[in-house]
């Protein structure tokens, strides 16, 4: 069964192909900071605590639209003037104790372990399903965009 087309119909797909390609970076960008949104969700249910951590983390989607990050605020200090990065890194992979000093001779330290367990609150977000979801959700928008 032959197929015929115009060359009226081979301009305008040409034109749609066009316009749709003008619209990818900006579909692409917006399901990146969808995509964002989504793991900042999942690394901040991983993080528990009060809150104050929490605040910290924020979504940062690269300049040409190509990534997106989940991590600490930069250039900023917590109330004991630490860096919120080093704080956060260090409640990420755990870090070492201070051992006791007391010298007394019936003094008994309460501290049982040499490190404090890490969270992993950036490693442990599953990225797959999520990435999976954003995916299905950028086809169809180009689709959507393909067809008019």
């Amino acid at each position: 069964m032959p197929v015929q087309m115009d060359m009226r119909d081979l301009e305008r797909l040409d034109q749609d192909l066009a316009q749709a390609m003008a619209q990818t970076p900006e579909i692409k960008r917006d399901a990146l900071a969808e995509l964002g949104q989504q793991m900042l969700a999942q690394v901040r249910s991983r993080i528990g605590g009060t809150g104050k951590v929490q605040r910290w983390q924020h979504v940062h989607l690269g300049s040409g639209g190509g990534y997106v990050a989940v991590h600490p605020a930069e250039n900023t200090v917590d109330d004991y003037g630490l860096a919120v990065g080093a704080v956060t890194n260090a409640i990420e992979s755990g870090h070492k104790i201070r051992p006791p000093g007391g010298k007394a001779k019936r003094y008994t330290p309460r501290i049982r372990k040499a490190q404090v367990p890490a969270r992993q609150m950036y490693a442990g977000v599953d990225p797959e399903t999520v990435v999976d979801q954003a995916a299905a959700n950028l086809a169809l928008r180009l689709a959507q965009n393909l067809e008019g």
